[in-house]
């Protein structure tokens, strides 16, 4: 059935963004993502955020405002992680300084919490990585966070009651350290959207996994795709798309596509820039018939590889909605089905 679109620079360009994300143009869709779009500022990545939380169901402009954030700064876990260290390290010292203004014993419990969190951290690498459903995981680092949150809260209403250097001292440090817990929550919380069931073009597992051990605070965001749509799907190993986006310390970022369907798999790396590229080129060459042998132990079949130099596709977003070269969807039938 053809519908009637008002003729509007902004509807039309909302159509199309609808389209091109693999979401049927129906009044009711139409609809629905433009009521989701009430009093946000329109803007493309709040856009893109819209379309798919209606393809997964959700309806909540908490939900749309976090996700929309996420979109547009694309924030990186390890280094809010890093970024939280420090503040709660500001904390610390801050705590030392204010011993007088407020319980001791409300101190000492921070004191603790605060170690114990920090440690936490530091082996979050190991704790937290990708098994295909890490959502209790992630749940219960973020019932942490808030716990804590909670506490710095009460902490700072005690020492609102003097105006002391120490208290101001303390204050602004409870504050800093507040607002990088709530900027971790809401990458969380945008994680667990993303990672939400909906239709086939957004049902995806995402989830970012920090290795702060490594240079330059190495972040892999991770996206698996799950088979079909309902709310029982799950991840088919051997019919599935792996998408894995990095920093590495010499060819820059990179993201490496692997399309698997039964035992073939066709693997697709993309960087940034040229020389990356030509570098990529070069070492993949050499070091793929070692790639083949450890997919083999496994009984993987890789039927081939490129390596291409694209900015627009070197990054996760176009990964999260059906924006996919048409050549990838190609490659699934050529390489995969011959």
């Amino acid at each position: 059935m053809q519908i009637q679109i008002p003729d509007t620079d902004f509807n039309v360009k909302l159509a199309s963004m609808m389209l091109k994300d693999g979401m049927e143009l129906s009044r009711d869709n139409f609809a629905k993502v433009l009521s989701m779009l009430e009093g946000t500022n329109k803007g493309t990545n709040v856009q893109e955020a819209a379309i798919m939380l209606t393809m997964k169901g959700v309806d909540s402009p908490g939900a749309l405002s976090v996700l929309g954030q996420f979109m547009a700064d694309n924030p990186q876990m390890a280094a809010q992680l890093v970024a939280l260290q420090e503040s709660m390290g500001n904390l610390g010292t801050a705590l030392g300084v204010a011993k007088g203004l407020m319980n001791p014993g409300l101190l000492a419990e921070l004191a603790g919490l605060l170690s114990s969190f920090d440690e936490s951290i530091k082996n979050l690498s190991e704790k937290y990585q990708f098994s295909g459903d890490n959502s209790t995981k992630l749940q219960d680092f973020m019932n942490n966070l808030r716990g804590i949150k909670s506490l710095l809260n009460g902490v700072q209403q005690q020492s609102n009651v003097s105006d002391s250097a120490e208290a101001q001292v303390l204050q602004a440090s409870l504050s800093q350290a507040s607002s990088k817990m709530a900027s971790l929550m809401d990458n969380l919380t945008a994680q667990a959207l993303l990672s939400q069931k909906g239709r086939e073009e957004v049902n995806f597992q995402y989830q970012q996994v920090p290795n702060l051990e490594a240079k330059g605070l190495k972040n892999v965001e991770i996206v698996i795709t799950r088979e079909g749509q309902d709310k029982n799907s799950t991840i088919d190993y051997e019919n599935t798309q792996v998408v894995l986006s990095m920093q590495t310390t010499n060819l820059g970022k990179m993201v490496c596509s692997m399309i698997v369907k039964g035992k073939k798999v066709y693997i697709i790396f993309v960087f940034n820039e040229k020389e990356h590229g030509d570098e990529a080129r070069k070492s993949i060459a050499s070091e793929f018939a070692e790639l083949q042998k450890k997919l083999a132990d496994k009984n993987f079949t890789v039927t081939g590889y490129q390596v291409k130099v694209d900015p627009a596709m070197c990054k996760v977003a176009p990964y999260l909605i059906a924006m996919l070269p048409n050549l990838e969807a190609q490659l699934r039938k050529i390489d995969l089905e011959a």
